[in-house]
């Protein structure tokens, strides 16, 4: 299932094609895109820097979360650079861009997650930012800093 929705994105096995998901998270938040990738136990972790971190058990909380996390940024955008998987994990390359929708402050960075799977379906999900600093600051939640945006990859 997860090769499935990662195929219809254009990234195919050869792949280091670009796949924007701002229409697949809007999905998320109706919740039927979710239903279908997501085990029932699943988790999600998010660093406890941002506004929204910590750990979402479920589905139910991971659309929670996913709420959260498009109400605190503005323009949010995701494109996939590419993936790798072995056994039961995925790791996804991701470039995240956004500004903060109370502060307007941007952010640009790649992101690594870890998708960790059982039967075809996400059980755990663990995003590694580059900077979550970076965003934090972006959203107001920290002292301004020198921070550049990191480059897009090619």
């Amino acid at each position: 299932m997860v090769f499935d929705i990662l195929d219809q994105a254009n990234l195919g096995r050869a792949g280091r094609r670009r796949a924007k998901l701002r229409a697949a998270l809007h999905r998320a938040t109706g919740c039927r895109y979710y239903d279908e990738l997501l085990a029932e136990d699943c988790t999600l972790h998010e660093p406890q820097s941002l506004p929204y971190g910590g750990v979402y058990r479920g589905k139910a909380a991971f659309r929670k979360a996913l709420v959260r996390v498009l109400a605190t940024w503005a323009d949010l955008d995701f494109t996939i650079v590419n993936y790798a998987a072995g056994g039961d994990e995925v790791i996804v390359h991701i470039y995240l861009s956004g500004a903060g929708a109370r502060t307007g402050r941007s952010f640009g960075m790649q992101v690594l997650e870890l998708w960790r799977l059982r039967d075809g379906k996400i059980v755990e999900l663990r995003p590694f930012l580059f900077d979550s600093g970076r965003m934090a600051w972006a959203h107001g939640d920290c002292p301004p800093f020198h921070a550049v945006d990191q480059d897009h990859p090619s």
